[in-house]
């Protein structure tokens, strides 16, 4: 079996991960390329978790490598996977929570340690989508308990740190004022196998 050629998307939160994602399944799937997409663990939290607490990080972190382990040894062949958010901002989010204090970068060193021993294929590419602190509050309707702007400064701060320790082609683009038309013709350019 072929393997599939797997991108990750990650970035800010409000960044257009998800309707990007929608375009290019639509645009792989027309030129006939067998295509899935793995979900935002996130979005399928079960609602006993209290969001941002760190029983939801731990348990979003297992959904998506539960998902992603799970495409790897099915029995059916695609031609691409859309991650939307997986094990490179898996690994971002456990490394913020160790910055933060709140799990211990031994933690996230064994989390990193628990993918490999499963056998977490890491993703061909990483899409990293990015929007200035203003735009994301204004796409998302404005400020709330988790996401805001001190949210956004801090979380946009560590992503710029931790970017550089991903050793995986990476295409990074500021959505902030770009239409949703310009971001997918200009990911469609950067993506080599398309």
């Amino acid at each position: 079996m072929q393997m599939p050629f797997t991108i990750e998307f990650m970035g800010t939160p409000e960044a257009g991960k998800t309707s990007l994602i929608h375009r290019l399944t639509n645009y792989l799937e027309t030129k006939g390329l067998k295509t899935f997409v793995v979900q935002e663990s996130a979005e399928l939290l079960p609602s006993f978790f209290p969001k941002g607490s760190m029983e939801a990080h731990y348990w979003i972190r297992l959904k998506a490598a539960l998902s992603l382990l799970e495409i790897q040894v099915s029995k059916t062949n695609y031609d691409v996977i859309l991650i939307d958010r997986g094990i490179i901002d898996s690994f971002f989010w456990n490394n913020y929570y160790a910055t933060l204090g709140k799990i211990s970068f031994e933690t996230d060193s064994l989390a990193k340690s628990f993918f490999k021993s499963i056998g977490i294929q890491y993703p061909d590419l990483v899409i990293l989508l990015r929007a200035s602190i203003d735009e994301s509050l204004k796409r998302r309707g404005g400020e709330g308990r988790l996401v805001n702007r001190k949210f956004l400064k801090n979380f946009n701060d560590k992503l710029d740190e931790f970017k550089k320790t991903i050793q995986l082609p990476i295409f990074e683009l500021d959505t902030t004022n770009l239409t949703q038309e310009e971001v997918f013709n200009t990911v469609i350019a950067h993506i080599p196998t398309l």
